[in-house]
């Protein structure tokens, strides 16, 4: 699905934006307004909440699809291993990066401060790091990717219920409950990172189960499918607009999302025409871009500190990219080629 890839590739590209280095009189890798009503991104957090519900919609589109063996548990592991170790090896490169650059400096006060700066590796590297609190943890963005591995197990065996007007009933009650009390925010603070996590997926399981049922309509009608294609990008214009001019209508970008996402996955609009393979591999180092960007956006503020602003954002932009193109290629590689052979397998 091209267009869902492209969608992918820009919903990242907006956080890394947003963390993107700022001029000197402001706070680097951190999102602040521009004086005199200027526009530094602050909402760009949002896509998290998107990268939440197209996750759920292929985990219960995968769960609907298959056949239970009665095996809940051992589904759940076996499809969350599946997801998940695809994001490994660039969780592995990320966390490296940052905890060498910051903790090189250590050196000079002895060997022992320097080993101590580690502690809290392991845990991020098995994307555990969010369930540690009061803990400082080095790849800040990585918090949302551990968060739904926290959880996943759990909505896994959800998915798998029997009663599928039962799941169709909690997907839409359990967003409307959580979001309703808490509202659409961007914290990610001990429990409530974990909830919100869960209820961003539930909203995923309602756009899997609306999705389908709109697939069931054909539409023949130039003028209805025009009609459909203009909302669906309008819906997804509209968070972008309102991420950049810092519009805070987080709820209503929530919809958008779930309106945007019905309308792409249902196949009925013009988007689904669309088939690019360049628009497929930009879906694939979406995330890569993403899980990269942060540790290579400190090194640059490090190493550049006194360079021009433009200098900084130059290096930003081709850093990451360059980081993850090269991380992407060798690691498909590795999967694909010798690496296997080294491995026994």
């Amino acid at each position: 699905m091209s267009a869902n890839n492209g969608t992918s590739l820009l919903s990242y590209l907006s956080i890394v934006y947003s963390h993107a280095p700022k001029p000197p009189h402001l706070p680097l890798l951190t999102p602040p307004r521009k004086p005199g009503g200027g526009y530094y991104p602050e909402e760009g957090w949002i896509f998290v909440e998107w990268y939440f519900m197209v996750m759920g919609y292929y985990t219960c589109k995968h769960f609907t699809h298959k056949s239970i063996n009665g095996e809940v548990v051992k589904n759940s592991i076996i499809y969350t291993w599946g997801k998940f170790r695809e994001f490994l090896p660039y969780v592995f490169i990320s966390v490296t990066i940052e905890y060498v650059y910051e903790s090189l400096p250590l050196l000079a006060d002895g060997i022992k401060p320097f080993l101590k700066n580690f502690y809290n590796m392991p845990f991020e590297l098995s994307l555990l790091s969010d369930s540690i609190v009061n803990e400082p943890v080095h790849v800040v963005p990585l918090w949302f990717l551990s968060s739904v591995f926290l959880v996943f197990l759990w909505f896994c065996c959800v998915m798998q219920m029997k009663d599928k007007y039962m799941l169709w009933l909690i997907s839409w009650t359990v967003p409307v409950l959580y979001y309703g009390y808490v509202g659409v925010i961007g914290g990610h603070t001990y429990p409530i990172n974990l909830f919100r996590t869960f209820a961003g997926l539930m909203v995923g399981a309602f756009v899997y189960f609306a999705s389908t049922k709109l697939s069931m309509n054909k539409i023949v009608s130039d003028k209805l499918i025009f009609l459909l294609t203009f909302i669906e990008c309008s819906s997804f214009l509209f968070v972008i607009i309102s991420v950049f001019r810092n519009w805070q209508y987080h709820r209503l970008n929530l919809i958008a999302f779930a309106i945007g996402n019905m309308l792409i996955f249902s196949g009925i609009t013009a988007t689904s025409k669309i088939k690019a393979r360049w628009m497929t591999f930009l879906g694939k180092i979406s995330m890569p871009l993403f899980i990269l960007h942060w540790s290579v956006g400190t090194v640059i503020n490090y190493y550049l500190w006194e360079r021009a602003y433009t200098t900084k954002i130059i290096f930003y932009y081709v850093g990451t990219f360059a980081t993850a193109l090269l991380s992407y290629f060798v690691i498909e590689y590795l999967k694909n080629s010798n690496f296997k052979k080294i491995c026994g397998k």
